[in-house]
């Protein structure tokens, strides 16, 4: 067990719980900075590891927190959410290369109406922060930075083992490796956005569990915690490819229906372009993923699976 982390389950979880509570928190004063995108981003994802940590240690909060607490994270990430997707749509778009001189008119017409449609996201994200929803959210922000701020850690010899770290952790890394695999073989078998998008979020509570802790077993830790973040990186961009395709054939139907045929014409090639190019970005995609599939099912995998949640090796 490293030093930089104790054997009580209670201490180390609610450190987990301030530490994303007060890492949602400095990122408020920042979300309307025009010239940095990543605020929202990084408030968003410190908002998920929290819930995370909600989920999975709520008996150590207090009782008035434990049913409030969720819902009002939950309903500022999606406030959230809207406008984090379309700064990520826009990224996409930018990173597909430069257009030709035929094809720019319709990749500046689909950045422009990103940009439109992020401005109105922002705007409502401003308004929901003057609610006073968000000011309970807020409120709630600040106990859970506070949680057991004063308290340390009991000493190992006078835990009992339903507060030990090293015995429930490997207990609830068990259970989320189980869901995980549970949802890696129904996509397995029925591959498709939804299934795909229900394994990411059982590999992402296993990945951000690891991280939380990674420190009480680096080395087995780590290339389980970059196992899952190459995977939770390659699903992403696919499930932003699988948003990002529809989305531009939806303006291009109102530019068809509402605009005039000139127009049109000009911005078809862009359009046709950014969909060539989102293709090709799916197929190198995809050949990543198989590669990712096939560490997450390999024997070195497994064996460090095993380790991590205490299972015995076959024959023991």
């Amino acid at each position: 067990m490293d030093s930089q982390l104790s054997l009580d389950f209670r201490f180390e979880s609610r450190a987990a719980i301030r530490r994303f509570a007060a890492a949602a928190l400095e990122y408020e004063a920042r979300l309307f900075d025009a010239a940095d995108i990543e605020p929202v981003h990084e408030m968003r994802v410190s908002l998920n590891k929290l819930r995370v940590c909600l989920r999975f240690f709520s008996e150590f909060l207090p009782k008035r927190l434990r049913k409030s607490a969720e819902p009002s994270l939950a309903w500022f990430k999606d406030c959230l959410g809207s406008t984090r997707d379309l700064d990520v749509a826009a990224e996409l778009l930018r990173s597909l290369g430069s257009p030709g001189e035929a094809e720019a008119p319709g990749v500046r017409f689909a950045m422009e109406s990103l940009e439109d449609e992020r401005r109105r996201a922002a705007e409502a994200l401003r308004k929901a922060m003057d609610l006073q929803e968000y000011a309970q959210t807020k409120s709630m922000l600040l106990d859970l930075a506070a949680l057991g701020e004063k308290r340390k850690p009991k000493p190992a010899e006078k835990l009992k083992p339903s507060n030990r770290l090293d015995v429930q952790l490997p207990a609830l890394l068990a259970r989320l490796m189980a869901r995980f695999r549970k949802r890696r073989k129904t996509f397995e078998r029925a591959y498709c956005p939804q299934t795909m998008h229900s394994m990411r979020i059982s590999g992402k509570r296993v990945r951000y569990v690891v991280s939380f802790f990674q420190t009480s077993n680096p080395g087995v830790f780590k290339p389980v915690e970059e196992a899952f973040d190459a995977l939770h990186d390659c699903t992403g961009s696919l499930h932003d490819i699988d948003v990002m395709r529809p989305w531009l054939e939806r303006l291009m139907l109102r530019q068809l229906l509402n605009g005039d045929s000139e127009t049109t014409g000009r911005l078809e090639p862009g359009m046709e372009w950014l969909q060539a190019r989102l293709r090709d970005r799916r197929a190198e995609l995809l050949r990543e993923l198989r590669s990712i599939w096939a560490n997450l099912r390999s024997e070195e995998f497994d064996a460090l699976r095993r380790e991590i949640c205490r299972i015995p090796e076959r024959g023991e």
